[in-house]
């Protein structure tokens, strides 16, 4: 594959060679840098792709997912503490708000979108779905999930459903669809976003994080910049190559956050050092056992605040709103 998938551009464009290493395996994959847009994609899709995909992998935790009912009444106030903080205040959210404090949102999916609780979201590559659960305890009423890799449908009881499917065999409308760290797992990026354009409502928003090709970060790590992650992920965009692919497929782009945290500076430092994330001295696995001090950990932070402050890091949140 020489024609970049996003701008179908084929000249000067270059071949990289990339390793696993989140597992240490270390196999090699074939990936092109395209010249013109600045989109980096594997060469070919890999078969078997659930062999890269143990069932420790990150997206199936479900830890804290505990399989809990909410009674009526307080998914209703709930709602109205959240329609508070989200700026659709009622009375009720306002008292609400004073007696009991603003709503939590594990991930605040409400900003820059207008939405309320009766929104209908649909996470696209959730897992277990713990984000849908947290967001159901903030008081959104309406959360429906995919995931092509979980082993069946989940329901749970408080309403939250999770379907076994992917983009492209999935019917619905929603309000939002939210999309974090799924899209770069995709192939065919362009028939992904058609199909969220095609699930989502009129004038309906898609949220969508996933790792942007940071200069910054590629000088200092290379191949070791652990957001490339070969071969799980397909795609790590520029900044122009997701202009292209969604300005493409009848979205505008309404804004965009960097969202790095320091656990990708201490995974990236510890490639360097050839620790994958699940050695015994990895500090995902025992942090009392890794490498870092006190002060290399302070500096990590520090190092990726400037970043995301400065537009350099690799983590962004891109916020669309649906063309008709």
């Amino acid at each position: 594959m020489k024609i970049c998938r996003i701008c179908n551009n084929s000249n000067s464009n270059r071949n990289l060679l990339l390793h696993e290493k989140m597992y240490g395996l270390g196999t090699e994959f074939l990936y092109i840098k395209c010249d013109n847009c600045g989109c980096l994609q594997i060469a070919e899709y890999p078969e078997n792709m659930e062999q890269f995909y143990p069932n420790d992998y990150y997206s199936f935790d479900a830890s804290e997912s505990d399989d809990t009912s909410i009674n009526p009444v307080i998914s209703y106030l709930r709602g109205e503490r959240l329609n508070a903080h989200l700026n659709k205040k009622t009375l009720l959210g306002k008292i609400l708000e004073t007696l009991i404090g603003k709503a939590w949102l594990a991930d605040p999916i409400g900003s820059h979108i207008n939405i309320n609780s009766n929104s209908k979201i649909l996470d696209v590559g959730c897992g277990h779905g713990l984000r849908m659960k947290q967001w159901r305890n903030s008081g959104f009423r309406y959360l429906t999930g995919i995931d092509p890799y979980i082993e069946s449908d989940i329901h749970y009881s408080n309403g939250v459903s999770i379907y076994k499917s992917d983009l492209m065999n999935f019917e619905g409308e929603y309000d939002v669809i939210f999309s974090s760290h799924s899209l770069e797992h995709m192939p065919n990026q362009h028939d992904m976003i058609k199909n969220i354009h095609r699930l989502l409502k009129p004038n309906g928003y898609a949220v969508i994080a996933l790792p942007i090709f940071s200069e910054a970060l590629w000088n200092e790590y290379n191949e070791n910049w652990v957001l490339l992650d070969p071969p799980r992920h397909f795609y790590i965009h520029s900044d122009e190559s997701f202009k292209i692919l969604a300005q493409t497929n009848n979205f505008n782009i309404i804004t965009k956050t960097f969202q790095s945290t320091p656990l990708e500076l201490i995974a990236s430092e510890q490639y360097k050092q050839n620790i994958s994330l699940v050695d015994d001295n990895s500090y995902f696995t025992n942090k009392n056992n890794s490498i870092f001090n006190e002060e290399e950990l302070n500096s990590f932070g520090q190092k990726i605040k400037s970043l995301n402050n400065s537009g350099k890091s690799g983590n962004v949140r891109f916020y669309l709103q649906k063309r008709n």
